[in-house]
């Protein structure tokens, strides 16, 4: 993606559902799991059942969750009447200052999910309890679902007043996946979408008042609508949630979210970045989404509110208020250097798969594998597709020598030993996002984007882009001599402040690498604005420093899949 600045105003935002956190009080669990739906219509997910039964188990055993307040619902429990019930239950069976945790695992659809197409709000997702039909007239089959902003937001609203919120959702948001498209070129195919392919839109159905009315509003920005809810999502509202089947990584099948949701709260991940002894609600996040970027899972945790949204800053409240010292063993963290890659062989000549395996095998710190790769080389005509493990694009090579292709390969390691740079570590947190969370980290040529920035503590920020070709790193912030002032504690900052970037070609995946320093390193000056080679003298002196005693650094990073119009398009 080439980055383009374009004055325009500021990004809108989506909002759906949230939550907050703090002082020791009473836990309440709502865990909803349905696999097995009523209707012959909808696929059978394996996953549900189990994620109810992992979550009971941790949240009792590592959280202080009396088993006697958590409230499970499973398949043919969890029909729409008995979630919404228990849902409304919650406010006259806990107390003001108590915790919430509500959380959903099944078939969800949206207003984008081309598999159903659904006229639902623009600006909330819907969950398919287990009586939904999966047939019927149009009417039917709306009035059956649970939507976010018909049926969950005044429920949560009773709730918001004076309980602290957790709300996480394990479902599609959307069938209209604009991630993944190359996935029919990896060697294994390890997920079951948990999306029901219905099509049941009649072609006016969107310009129907009967059908659509009140509940379909509009996208527009209005402020975040709740004080204590956070939520976590498993997919953005363009992406397919996903379950996996039994393997090494899970002993039985599972929603692909709720598995690094269990690997952070039972221990296995330390979330704790900035050291404090507490695991904050933005850090759930992170440590969720940066476990399932290393697992290669093919769609991204969103959070609300948004970075740019959260007035309360919930994201930087402890989770459950730690009713203990926080899991801390963080035994998932394996640094690898090799670089993972896989030759699609059935997709290219012979003669072309034995030169690219002759290439790359003389590679130093490339590793050809069969199964689950971190990069796989696949033919498209006479271009060259780099694919990621979770089936994005990381690029397009077009008719490109050997030469060529090995270069590029040769900078995909690059970007991952840069990615694991050793750095001083800060012992506060920093944040980046888009300012736009209806894409998920998807956006589509034409549109304008921006990035939002947060800081726990005043840091001076550092803003590195890498796109598809990997020729160059570019330093979007900062940029001019003003931006070299730190940025205050809790404030967040857009990236461009003015200017929106327009997606415009190359197309692929674009690194961003945020750093936060405590400090004016001396190196912000020299990179300030500036477009460097990958082996530029400038990056091994910023290297230096990242690791360098005198300086304390906070690190996060984002990646962004650009796509061409053709293929983003609803």
């Amino acid at each position: 993606m080439t980055i383009k600045p374009y004055s325009a105003a500021a990004l809108s935002l989506i909002l759906a559902f949230g939550l907050c956190a703090a002082s020791l009080a009473e836990r309440h669990a709502l865990l909803v799991g349905v696999g097995q739906y009523q209707s012959p219509r909808i696929s059978a997910l394996e996953g549900p059942k189990n994620d109810v039964a992992a979550l009971q188990n941790v949240l009792r055993e590592r959280w202080g969750f009396a088993p006697q307040n958590i409230r499970t619902l499973v398949d043919g429990q969890a029909t729409r009447t008995n979630i919404l019930g228990a849902l409304d239950r919650l406010s006259s069976e806990t107390k003001a200052g108590e915790h919430v945790f509500i959380y959903l695992s099944g078939h969800g659809t949206s207003a984008r999910d081309r598999h159903t197409q659904f006229p639902l709000p623009d600006t909330s997702g819907a969950f398919l309890p287990v009586d939904f039909p999966g047939s019927g007239t149009l009417e039917q089959q709306i009035e059956n679902l649970i939507v976010g902003r018909r049926d969950l937001r005044p429920l949560l609203k009773q709730l918001d007043k004076d309980r602290k919120l957790f709300v996480a959702i394990d479902s599609c948001y959307s069938g209209n996946a604009v991630r993944g498209l190359y996935r029919s070129a990896l060697p294994t195919q390890r997920f079951q979408p948990r999306y029901a392919a219905l099509h049941t839109r009649a072609a006016s159905a969107l310009a129907d008042p009967d059908l659509c009315g009140y509940r379909c509003g509009t996208r527009q920005d209005e402020p975040y609508p709740y004080q204590n809810v956070f939520f976590l999502s498993a997919a953005s509202d363009d992406e397919t949630a996903l379950d996996l089947p039994h393997s090494a990584l899970t002993a039985k099948p599972q929603g692909a979210f709720t598995n690094a949701l269990l690997h952070v709260l039972s221990g296995h991940r330390n979330a704790d970045g900035n050291h404090d002894g507490t695991i904050s609600y933005g850090e759930l996040h992170q440590a969720v989404k940066v476990f399932m970027e290393s697992e290669r899972y093919p769609h991204t945790p969103q959070m609300l509110p948004k970075l740019n949204d959260d007035a309360n800053t919930l994201a930087a409240r402890a989770l459950f208020e730690q009713p203990h010292s926080p899991p801390s063993n963080d035994v998932d963290s394996k640094l690898n250097d090799a670089l993972t890659i896989h030759i699609a062989s059935a997709s290219m000549p012979q003669s072309r798969y034995t030169e690219l395996v002759s290439a790359l095998k003389s590679l130093p710190g490339i590793a050809l594998v069969k199964d689950q790769p971190e990069v796989t080389i696949s033919t498209q005509g006479r271009d060259l597709l780099l694919i990621s493990g979770a089936g994005d694009l990381i690029a397009r090579l077009e008719n490109p020598g050997l030469q060529e292709l090995v270069r590029r390969v040769q900078r995909q390691r690059w970007i991952k030993q840069w990615l694991q740079t050793p750095i001083n570590e800060a012992k506060f947190n920093i944040s980046l996002a888009l300012t736009d969370g209806t894409r998920g980290i998807t956006v589509v040529e034409g549109e304008m984007v921006a990035f939002a920035v947060q800081a726990e503590q005043p840091a001076y920020l550092l803003l590195l882009h890498i796109d598809s070709l990997a020729t160059v790193v570019n330093v979007l912030y900062p940029y001019t001599p003003q931006e070299l002032e730190p940025l205050p504690a809790d404030r967040s900052l857009q990236i461009p402040e003015s200017d929106l970037i327009v997606v415009t070609p190359p197309f692929g995946t674009d690194q961003l690498v945020l750093y936060g320093f405590d400090q004016l390193p001396a190196i912000l000056r020299k990179l300030m604005g500036q477009t460097v080679p990958l082996d530029s003298p400038l990056l091994k002196e910023l290297k230096t420093q990242l690791a360098s005693s005198e300086n304390s650094v906070a690190r996060v990073s984002f990646k962004l899949i650009s796509v061409p119009r053709q293929l983003g398009s609803n």
